[in-house]
Protein backbone atom coordinates (compact mmCIF):
# COMPACT_ATOMS: atom_id res chain seq x y z
CA UNK A 1 0.00 0.00 0.00
CA UNK A 2 2.86 2.40 0.78
CA UNK A 3 4.49 3.40 -2.50
CA UNK A 4 7.79 4.59 -1.01
CA UNK A 5 9.02 2.53 1.91
CA UNK A 6 10.21 4.47 4.94
CA UNK A 7 11.07 3.82 8.57
CA UNK A 8 9.44 5.86 11.30
CA UNK A 9 11.69 7.63 13.80
CA UNK A 10 11.60 6.42 17.40
CA UNK A 11 9.50 9.43 18.48
CA UNK A 12 7.00 8.71 15.68
CA UNK A 13 6.65 5.07 16.73
CA UNK A 14 6.12 6.11 20.36
CA UNK A 15 3.50 8.64 19.21
CA UNK A 16 1.82 5.94 17.12
CA UNK A 17 1.68 3.55 20.09
CA UNK A 18 0.11 6.21 22.31
CA UNK A 19 -2.48 6.93 19.61
CA UNK A 20 -3.33 3.23 19.34
CA UNK A 21 -3.95 2.99 23.09
CA UNK A 22 -6.13 6.11 22.99
CA UNK A 23 -8.19 4.73 20.08
CA UNK A 24 -8.66 1.48 21.96
CA UNK A 25 -9.86 3.30 25.09
CA UNK A 26 -11.69 6.29 23.62
CA UNK A 27 -12.42 5.31 19.96
CA UNK A 28 -12.13 8.89 18.67
CA UNK A 29 -8.89 10.72 19.47
CA UNK A 30 -6.93 13.78 18.41
CA UNK A 31 -3.22 13.34 17.67
CA UNK A 32 -1.30 16.58 18.22
CA UNK A 33 2.32 16.94 17.12
CA UNK A 34 4.50 19.69 15.71
CA UNK A 35 4.55 21.00 12.17
CA UNK A 36 7.46 19.13 10.61
CA UNK A 37 7.20 16.10 12.91
CA UNK A 38 6.08 13.79 10.11
CA UNK A 39 2.37 13.40 10.84
CA UNK A 40 1.66 12.28 7.27
CA UNK A 41 4.14 9.41 7.40
CA UNK A 42 2.83 8.44 10.84
CA UNK A 43 -0.77 8.16 9.68
CA UNK A 44 0.15 6.45 6.39
CA UNK A 45 2.00 3.79 8.36
CA UNK A 46 -0.99 3.54 10.72
CA UNK A 47 -3.34 3.13 7.74
CA UNK A 48 -1.19 0.31 6.31
CA UNK A 49 -1.15 -1.56 9.62
CA UNK A 50 -4.89 -1.09 10.08
CA UNK A 51 -5.66 -2.41 6.60
CA UNK A 52 -3.40 -5.41 7.25
CA UNK A 53 -5.66 -6.28 10.18
CA UNK A 54 -8.71 -6.33 7.89
CA UNK A 55 -10.25 -2.95 8.63
CA UNK A 56 -11.33 -0.35 6.07
CA UNK A 57 -9.50 2.98 6.21
CA UNK A 58 -10.81 6.37 5.08
CA UNK A 59 -8.26 9.20 4.89
CA UNK A 60 -9.87 12.64 4.72
CA UNK A 61 -8.13 15.81 3.56
CA UNK A 62 -9.51 19.30 3.03
CA UNK A 63 -6.54 20.58 0.99
CA UNK A 64 -5.91 19.58 -2.62
CA UNK A 65 -2.18 20.14 -2.09
CA UNK A 66 -2.03 17.70 0.82
CA UNK A 67 -4.40 15.32 -1.00
CA UNK A 68 -1.86 15.07 -3.82
CA UNK A 69 1.00 14.54 -1.37
CA UNK A 70 -0.83 11.64 0.27
CA UNK A 71 -1.75 10.34 -3.18
CA UNK A 72 1.95 10.18 -4.04
CA UNK A 73 2.74 8.17 -0.89
CA UNK A 74 0.08 5.44 -0.91
CA UNK A 75 -1.97 3.21 -3.16
CA UNK A 76 -5.58 4.00 -2.30
CA UNK A 77 -9.00 4.16 -3.92
CA UNK A 78 -9.59 7.83 -4.57
CA UNK A 79 -12.95 9.49 -4.03
CA UNK A 80 -12.48 12.57 -6.15
CA UNK A 81 -14.24 14.65 -8.78
CA UNK A 82 -14.63 12.61 -11.94
CA UNK A 83 -14.45 9.27 -10.10
CA UNK A 84 -17.98 8.17 -9.25
CA UNK A 85 -17.69 5.05 -7.12
CA UNK A 86 -21.00 3.51 -6.07
CA UNK A 87 -19.83 0.76 -3.72
CA UNK A 88 -17.43 0.75 -0.78
CA UNK A 89 -15.39 -2.46 -0.56
CA UNK A 90 -14.47 -3.53 3.00
CA UNK A 91 -10.76 -3.88 3.70
CA UNK A 92 -9.70 -1.15 1.22
CA UNK A 93 -7.98 2.17 1.88
CA UNK A 94 -9.91 5.19 0.59
CA UNK A 95 -8.56 8.70 0.09
CA UNK A 96 -11.08 11.51 -0.19
CA UNK A 97 -11.36 15.27 -0.21
CA UNK A 98 -13.86 16.15 2.52
CA UNK A 99 -15.60 18.58 0.16
CA UNK A 100 -16.09 15.84 -2.46
CA UNK A 101 -17.27 13.13 -0.07
CA UNK A 102 -19.81 15.55 1.39
CA UNK A 103 -21.53 15.49 -2.01
CA UNK A 104 -21.70 11.65 -2.02
CA UNK A 105 -24.24 10.76 0.71
CA UNK A 106 -24.63 7.20 -0.64
CA UNK A 107 -20.91 6.59 0.09
CA UNK A 108 -21.14 8.16 3.55
CA UNK A 109 -24.01 5.77 4.34
CA UNK A 110 -21.89 2.79 3.29
CA UNK A 111 -18.94 3.95 5.36
CA UNK A 112 -21.26 4.45 8.33
CA UNK A 113 -22.58 0.89 7.97
CA UNK A 114 -19.07 -0.46 8.61
CA UNK A 115 -19.23 0.70 12.24
CA UNK A 116 -15.96 0.15 14.11
CA UNK A 117 -14.56 -1.83 11.18
CA UNK A 118 -13.83 1.60 9.72
CA UNK A 119 -10.89 3.79 10.79
CA UNK A 120 -11.20 7.42 9.70
CA UNK A 121 -7.93 9.38 9.57
CA UNK A 122 -8.41 13.14 9.36
CA UNK A 123 -5.56 15.40 8.25
CA UNK A 124 -5.53 19.02 9.51
CA UNK A 125 -8.29 18.12 11.95
CA UNK A 126 -8.47 21.66 13.35
CA UNK A 127 -10.06 22.72 10.06
CA UNK A 128 -13.79 22.05 10.31
CA UNK A 129 -14.47 21.24 6.64
CA UNK A 130 -15.31 17.58 7.25
CA UNK A 131 -17.06 18.03 10.61
CA UNK A 132 -20.52 17.07 9.27
CA UNK A 133 -19.17 13.84 7.79
CA UNK A 134 -17.34 12.93 10.99
CA UNK A 135 -20.42 13.48 13.12
CA UNK A 136 -22.37 11.20 10.77
CA UNK A 137 -19.81 8.39 11.12
CA UNK A 138 -20.65 8.07 14.79
CA UNK A 139 -19.58 4.43 15.23
CA UNK A 140 -16.28 4.56 13.34
CA UNK A 141 -12.85 4.64 14.97
CA UNK A 142 -11.30 8.04 14.35
CA UNK A 143 -7.90 9.79 14.54
CA UNK A 144 -7.62 13.50 13.81
CA UNK A 145 -4.07 14.74 13.17
CA UNK A 146 -3.18 18.38 13.83
CA UNK A 147 -0.38 20.60 15.11
CA UNK A 148 -2.85 22.95 16.80
CA UNK A 149 -5.99 21.40 18.36
CA UNK A 150 -8.07 24.58 18.35
CA UNK A 151 -11.72 24.67 17.28
CA UNK A 152 -15.13 24.13 18.86
CA UNK A 153 -15.93 21.20 16.54
CA UNK A 154 -13.01 19.21 17.99
CA UNK A 155 -14.68 18.90 21.39
CA UNK A 156 -17.85 17.63 19.71
CA UNK A 157 -16.06 14.96 17.66
CA UNK A 158 -13.09 13.71 19.68
CA UNK A 159 -12.99 12.26 23.19
CA UNK A 160 -9.26 12.43 23.95
CA UNK A 161 -6.14 14.29 22.85
CA UNK A 162 -2.76 12.56 22.54
CA UNK A 163 0.09 15.07 22.78
CA UNK A 164 3.02 14.01 20.64
CA UNK A 165 6.42 15.58 19.99
CA UNK A 166 6.49 19.38 20.11
CA UNK A 167 8.87 21.78 18.30
CA UNK A 168 11.37 22.42 21.10
CA UNK A 169 11.80 18.70 21.81
CA UNK A 170 12.40 18.03 18.09
CA UNK A 171 14.89 20.91 17.85
CA UNK A 172 16.87 19.68 20.87
CA UNK A 173 17.05 16.17 19.39
CA UNK A 174 18.12 17.40 15.95
CA UNK A 175 14.93 16.58 14.02
CA UNK A 176 14.02 20.23 13.41
CA UNK A 177 16.12 23.41 13.18
CA UNK A 178 16.33 26.00 15.92
CA UNK A 179 15.55 29.58 15.00
CA UNK A 180 15.91 33.30 15.64
CA UNK A 181 12.81 35.47 15.73
CA UNK A 182 13.42 39.03 14.56
CA UNK A 183 10.74 41.71 14.41
CA UNK A 184 10.41 45.20 13.01
CA UNK A 185 7.64 47.21 14.58
CA UNK A 186 7.02 49.55 11.67
CA UNK A 187 3.43 48.56 10.96
CA UNK A 188 0.63 50.52 12.62
CA UNK A 189 -1.14 47.49 14.09
CA UNK A 190 -3.79 49.69 15.74
CA UNK A 191 -5.38 50.21 12.29
CA UNK A 192 -6.19 46.50 11.85
CA UNK A 193 -9.87 45.56 11.89
CA UNK A 194 -11.58 42.17 12.09
CA UNK A 195 -13.30 40.59 9.09
CA UNK A 196 -17.06 40.02 8.91
CA UNK A 197 -16.71 36.52 10.42
CA UNK A 198 -14.80 37.95 13.36
CA UNK A 199 -12.10 35.27 13.21
CA UNK A 200 -9.29 37.08 11.37
CA UNK A 201 -8.05 40.54 10.46
CA UNK A 202 -9.61 41.83 7.24
CA UNK A 203 -7.64 41.92 4.00
CA UNK A 204 -8.52 45.59 3.50
CA UNK A 205 -7.09 46.70 6.84
CA UNK A 206 -4.02 44.47 6.38
CA UNK A 207 -3.34 46.08 3.02
CA UNK A 208 -3.65 49.54 4.59
CA UNK A 209 -1.18 48.60 7.34
CA UNK A 210 1.39 46.46 5.54
CA UNK A 211 1.64 48.31 2.22
CA UNK A 212 3.12 51.34 3.94
CA UNK A 213 6.45 52.79 2.89
CA UNK A 214 7.94 52.09 6.33
CA UNK A 215 7.13 48.37 6.16
CA UNK A 216 8.58 48.05 2.65
CA UNK A 217 11.74 49.89 3.68
CA UNK A 218 12.19 47.51 6.61
CA UNK A 219 11.63 44.44 4.43
CA UNK A 220 14.08 45.61 1.77
CA UNK A 221 16.74 46.49 4.35
CA UNK A 222 16.37 43.15 6.11
CA UNK A 223 16.52 41.08 2.91
CA UNK A 224 19.74 42.90 1.99
CA UNK A 225 21.48 42.55 5.36
CA UNK A 226 20.31 39.18 6.75
CA UNK A 227 22.01 36.12 5.30
CA UNK A 228 19.68 33.45 3.90
CA UNK A 229 19.50 30.99 1.02
CA UNK A 230 15.76 30.57 0.47
CA UNK A 231 13.14 33.00 1.78
CA UNK A 232 9.36 32.60 1.91
CA UNK A 233 7.32 35.80 2.34
CA UNK A 234 3.68 35.66 3.50
CA UNK A 235 1.26 38.45 2.59
CA UNK A 236 -2.36 38.93 3.69
CA UNK A 237 -3.93 39.38 0.24
CA UNK A 238 -3.33 38.82 -3.46
CA UNK A 239 -3.07 42.57 -3.99
CA UNK A 240 -0.39 42.87 -1.31
CA UNK A 241 1.41 39.84 -2.79
CA UNK A 242 1.50 41.52 -6.22
CA UNK A 243 2.63 44.85 -4.76
CA UNK A 244 5.35 43.18 -2.71
CA UNK A 245 6.59 41.30 -5.79
CA UNK A 246 6.65 44.52 -7.84
CA UNK A 247 8.41 46.48 -5.07
CA UNK A 248 11.13 43.88 -4.50
CA UNK A 249 11.66 43.47 -8.26
CA UNK A 250 12.02 47.25 -8.62
CA UNK A 251 14.68 47.13 -5.89
CA UNK A 252 16.76 44.55 -7.78
CA UNK A 253 15.60 41.41 -5.96
CA UNK A 254 15.00 38.30 -8.00
CA UNK A 255 11.73 36.82 -6.76
CA UNK A 256 8.61 34.94 -7.78
CA UNK A 257 5.07 34.93 -6.38
CA UNK A 258 2.26 32.40 -6.13
CA UNK A 259 -1.46 32.85 -5.46
CA UNK A 260 -4.82 31.51 -6.58
CA UNK A 261 -5.38 34.05 -9.38
CA UNK A 262 -2.36 32.74 -11.26
CA UNK A 263 -2.85 29.80 -13.63
CA UNK A 264 -1.67 26.35 -12.55
CA UNK A 265 1.19 26.59 -15.05
CA UNK A 266 2.26 29.95 -13.59
CA UNK A 267 2.11 28.56 -10.06
CA UNK A 268 4.13 25.49 -11.03
CA UNK A 269 6.70 27.66 -12.82
CA UNK A 270 7.15 29.85 -9.71
CA UNK A 271 7.79 26.83 -7.52
CA UNK A 272 10.22 25.33 -10.04
CA UNK A 273 12.18 28.57 -10.31
CA UNK A 274 12.34 28.85 -6.51
CA UNK A 275 13.40 25.25 -5.90
CA UNK A 276 15.87 25.04 -8.80
CA UNK A 277 17.93 27.99 -7.60
CA UNK A 278 16.77 30.60 -10.13
CA UNK A 279 15.43 32.86 -7.39
CA UNK A 280 16.01 33.03 -3.61
CA UNK A 281 12.60 34.55 -2.71
CA UNK A 282 9.02 33.35 -3.13
CA UNK A 283 6.06 35.53 -2.11
CA UNK A 284 2.68 33.96 -1.37
CA UNK A 285 -0.64 34.60 0.34
CA UNK A 286 -1.64 31.34 1.98
CA UNK A 287 -1.13 28.57 -0.55
CA UNK A 288 2.19 27.53 0.98
CA UNK A 289 1.10 27.76 4.61
CA UNK A 290 0.63 23.98 4.87
CA UNK A 291 1.68 20.97 2.84
CA UNK A 292 4.83 22.63 1.46
CA UNK A 293 7.93 20.90 2.78
CA UNK A 294 10.86 22.38 0.85
CA UNK A 295 13.74 21.81 3.27
CA UNK A 296 16.06 24.54 1.99
CA UNK A 297 13.87 27.41 3.26
CA UNK A 298 15.82 29.18 6.00
CA UNK A 299 13.91 32.46 6.22
CA UNK A 300 10.20 33.17 6.70
CA UNK A 301 8.88 36.73 6.58
CA UNK A 302 5.44 37.48 8.01
CA UNK A 303 4.24 40.62 6.24
CA UNK A 304 0.88 40.27 7.94
CA UNK A 305 -0.75 39.70 11.29
CA UNK A 306 -2.87 36.63 12.02
CA UNK A 307 -5.34 36.09 14.82
CA UNK A 308 -5.02 32.32 14.47
CA UNK A 309 -2.30 30.47 16.35
CA UNK A 310 -2.55 27.58 13.86
CA UNK A 311 -1.74 29.88 10.92
CA UNK A 312 1.22 31.39 12.76
CA UNK A 313 2.74 28.02 13.70
CA UNK A 314 2.22 26.62 10.20
CA UNK A 315 3.81 29.61 8.47
CA UNK A 316 6.89 29.80 10.69
CA UNK A 317 7.23 26.00 10.66
CA UNK A 318 7.75 25.96 6.88
CA UNK A 319 11.44 26.73 7.51
CA UNK A 320 11.99 24.29 10.36
CA UNK A 321 12.91 21.23 8.29
CA UNK A 322 16.38 19.73 8.53
CA UNK A 323 18.10 19.04 5.21
CA UNK A 324 18.24 15.35 4.30
CA UNK A 325 22.01 15.54 3.95
CA UNK A 326 22.30 17.04 7.45
CA UNK A 327 20.62 14.19 9.33
CA UNK A 328 23.07 12.42 11.58
CA UNK A 329 25.57 15.29 11.55
CA UNK A 330 26.38 17.33 14.66
CA UNK A 331 24.51 20.66 14.63
CA UNK A 332 27.73 22.63 14.18
CA UNK A 333 28.55 20.70 10.98
CA UNK A 334 25.17 21.09 9.33
CA UNK A 335 24.64 23.16 6.21
CA UNK A 336 21.41 24.53 7.68
CA UNK A 337 21.84 25.02 11.42
CA UNK A 338 18.95 27.39 12.10
CA UNK A 339 16.37 29.55 10.36
CA UNK A 340 15.12 33.10 10.80
CA UNK A 341 11.60 34.47 11.14
CA UNK A 342 11.12 38.12 10.21
CA UNK A 343 7.94 39.32 11.90
CA UNK A 344 6.45 42.62 10.69
CA UNK A 345 3.05 42.14 12.34
CA UNK A 346 4.02 41.70 16.01
CA UNK A 347 2.69 38.14 15.80
CA UNK A 348 5.11 37.05 18.49
CA UNK A 349 3.35 39.25 21.04
CA UNK A 350 0.06 37.42 20.50
CA UNK A 351 1.35 33.88 19.89
CA UNK A 352 4.83 34.04 21.43
CA UNK A 353 7.72 32.12 19.92
CA UNK A 354 7.20 29.32 17.40
CA UNK A 355 8.71 26.65 19.66
CA UNK A 356 6.91 27.77 22.83
CA UNK A 357 5.25 24.71 24.38
CA UNK A 358 1.54 25.46 24.57
CA UNK A 359 -0.77 23.48 26.82
CA UNK A 360 -2.61 21.82 23.95
CA UNK A 361 -4.73 19.58 26.18
CA UNK A 362 -6.29 22.64 27.82
CA UNK A 363 -6.66 24.44 24.49
CA UNK A 364 -8.48 21.39 23.07
CA UNK A 365 -10.87 21.59 26.03
CA UNK A 366 -11.72 25.13 24.93
CA UNK A 367 -9.57 27.12 27.30
CA UNK A 368 -7.83 30.11 25.66
CA UNK A 369 -4.06 29.78 25.16
CA UNK A 370 -1.98 31.21 27.96
CA UNK A 371 -0.21 34.29 26.66
CA UNK A 372 3.09 34.86 28.43
CA UNK A 373 3.77 38.47 29.30
CA UNK A 374 6.20 40.48 27.20
CA UNK A 375 9.29 41.21 29.34
CA UNK A 376 10.45 44.82 29.93
CA UNK A 377 12.74 45.78 27.07
CA UNK A 378 14.82 48.59 25.69
CA UNK A 379 16.51 49.10 22.35
CA UNK A 380 20.16 49.59 21.55
CA UNK A 381 20.52 53.07 19.96
CA UNK A 382 23.46 51.86 17.88
CA UNK A 383 22.23 48.61 16.30
CA UNK A 384 18.53 48.62 17.25
CA UNK A 385 18.54 45.18 18.87
CA UNK A 386 16.19 44.19 21.66
CA UNK A 387 17.72 44.07 25.12
CA UNK A 388 16.33 43.39 28.61
CA UNK A 389 15.53 46.63 30.39
CA UNK A 390 18.21 45.81 32.98
CA UNK A 391 21.02 45.23 30.45
CA UNK A 392 24.06 47.48 30.80
CA UNK A 393 25.66 46.35 27.54
CA UNK A 394 24.26 45.37 24.14
CA UNK A 395 25.02 41.70 23.47
CA UNK A 396 24.96 42.34 19.72
CA UNK A 397 27.30 45.30 19.19
CA UNK A 398 28.81 45.96 22.62
CA UNK A 399 27.21 49.37 23.13
CA UNK A 400 27.33 50.29 26.84
CA UNK A 401 24.40 51.96 28.59
CA UNK A 402 26.33 54.32 30.88
CA UNK A 403 25.34 57.52 32.64
CA UNK A 404 27.23 59.47 29.98
CA UNK A 405 25.29 58.17 26.99
CA UNK A 406 21.85 57.62 28.54
CA UNK A 407 20.73 60.93 27.08
CA UNK A 408 21.18 59.59 23.54
CA UNK A 409 17.71 59.33 22.10
CA UNK A 410 16.66 55.77 21.38
CA UNK A 411 15.13 55.16 17.94
CA UNK A 412 11.37 55.37 17.65
CA UNK A 413 9.64 52.02 18.15
CA UNK A 414 8.32 52.01 14.58
CA UNK A 415 11.87 51.83 13.19
CA UNK A 416 13.59 49.40 15.52
CA UNK A 417 14.81 45.91 14.77
CA UNK A 418 13.99 43.53 17.60
CA UNK A 419 15.48 40.09 18.12
CA UNK A 420 12.79 38.42 20.18
CA UNK A 421 14.92 35.32 20.80
CA UNK A 422 18.10 37.17 21.79
CA UNK A 423 18.07 36.08 25.44
CA UNK A 424 17.52 32.42 24.58
CA UNK A 425 20.10 32.54 21.78
CA UNK A 426 22.77 33.43 24.36
CA UNK A 427 22.23 30.15 26.24
CA UNK A 428 22.08 27.82 23.23
CA UNK A 429 24.85 25.22 22.88
CA UNK A 430 24.97 24.91 26.67
CA UNK A 431 24.06 21.74 28.54
CA UNK A 432 20.96 22.16 30.65
CA UNK A 433 22.96 21.13 33.75
CA UNK A 434 25.44 23.99 33.27
CA UNK A 435 22.88 26.83 33.26
CA UNK A 436 22.93 29.40 36.01
CA UNK A 437 19.68 29.90 37.96
CA UNK A 438 18.98 33.00 35.87
CA UNK A 439 19.63 31.13 32.60
CA UNK A 440 17.40 28.27 33.71
CA UNK A 441 14.71 30.88 34.35
CA UNK A 442 15.09 32.12 30.74
CA UNK A 443 14.70 28.55 29.47
CA UNK A 444 11.65 27.88 31.65
CA UNK A 445 9.85 31.01 30.48
CA UNK A 446 10.86 31.07 26.83
CA UNK A 447 9.90 27.43 26.17
CA UNK A 448 7.16 27.05 28.82
CA UNK A 449 9.20 24.35 30.59
CA UNK A 450 8.59 25.44 34.17
CA UNK A 451 7.94 21.94 35.51
CA UNK A 452 11.09 20.53 33.92
CA UNK A 453 13.19 23.49 35.07
CA UNK A 454 11.87 23.07 38.61
CA UNK A 455 12.97 19.42 38.47
CA UNK A 456 16.49 20.51 37.56
CA UNK A 457 16.60 23.08 40.36
CA UNK A 458 15.43 20.45 42.87
CA UNK A 459 18.04 17.97 41.59
CA UNK A 460 20.73 20.61 42.18
CA UNK A 461 19.48 21.16 45.72
CA UNK A 462 19.32 17.42 46.35
CA UNK A 463 22.98 17.21 45.31
CA UNK A 464 23.87 19.89 47.87
CA UNK A 465 23.46 23.17 45.95
CA UNK A 466 20.54 24.61 47.91
CA UNK A 467 21.53 28.16 46.90
CA UNK A 468 20.83 27.26 43.25
CA UNK A 469 17.24 26.33 44.13
CA UNK A 470 16.72 29.56 46.06
CA UNK A 471 18.30 31.68 43.31
CA UNK A 472 16.12 30.00 40.67
CA UNK A 473 12.98 30.67 42.71
CA UNK A 474 13.99 34.33 43.09
CA UNK A 475 14.65 34.64 39.33
CA UNK A 476 11.21 33.20 38.60
CA UNK A 477 9.59 35.63 41.00
CA UNK A 478 8.36 32.95 43.40
CA UNK A 479 7.78 33.79 47.06
CA UNK A 480 10.61 32.87 49.45
CA UNK A 481 8.50 30.06 50.93
CA UNK A 482 8.60 28.21 47.60
CA UNK A 483 12.23 27.09 48.01
CA UNK A 484 11.62 25.88 51.56
CA UNK A 485 8.58 23.89 50.45
CA UNK A 486 10.64 22.27 47.69
CA UNK A 487 13.25 21.28 50.28
CA UNK A 488 10.64 19.95 52.70
CA UNK A 489 9.08 17.81 49.95
CA UNK A 490 12.41 16.48 48.62
CA UNK A 491 12.01 12.80 47.64
CA UNK A 492 14.33 10.14 49.03
CA UNK A 493 15.14 8.74 45.59
CA UNK A 494 17.58 10.57 43.33
CA UNK A 495 15.96 13.09 40.98
CA UNK A 496 17.00 12.26 37.41
CA UNK A 497 16.60 14.39 34.30
CA UNK A 498 17.64 14.39 30.65
CA UNK A 499 20.79 16.54 30.42
CA UNK A 500 20.68 17.77 26.81
CA UNK A 501 22.29 20.62 24.88
CA UNK A 502 20.02 23.60 24.20
CA UNK A 503 19.40 24.44 20.55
Amino acid sequence: MIKKQFTLHDYQRAFQRNISVAVRDYRRTLACSATGSGKTKTFIDTAAKTQARGRTVLILSESIKIFRQIQAEITATEIADGKNYKTIQPGFVYLAMAQTLQRRPHLIEQFNALGDNLLVIVDEAHVGTGAIILKTLANALMIGFTATPEGKHLQEIYRYCVIGPQPHELVVNGYLCGYRHIARERADIAQLRMNSAGDEYSEESQEQVFESKLVYEGLIDDLRTIKFRKGLIYCASIRDCEHTHATLTANDFTCVRIHTKLSQDEQDDSIKRFERGLTPIMINVGMLRKGYDYQAIDLVALKLKTKKLSNYIQMVGRASRVLDEDYGKPIAQRTKQQFICLDYGQNWKMHYQWDYEHDWAEIWHGKPPKRPGVPPIKYCPRCEFLMPASAKKCSNCGYEFTAINLDIQEPQQETVLIEVTSEYTKITNKKISTLTPQELCIYAREKNKKQFAMRIARAKAQAGDVDFLRAYGAAMGYKWQWAQRMLDEMPAEKIEYNDFVLR
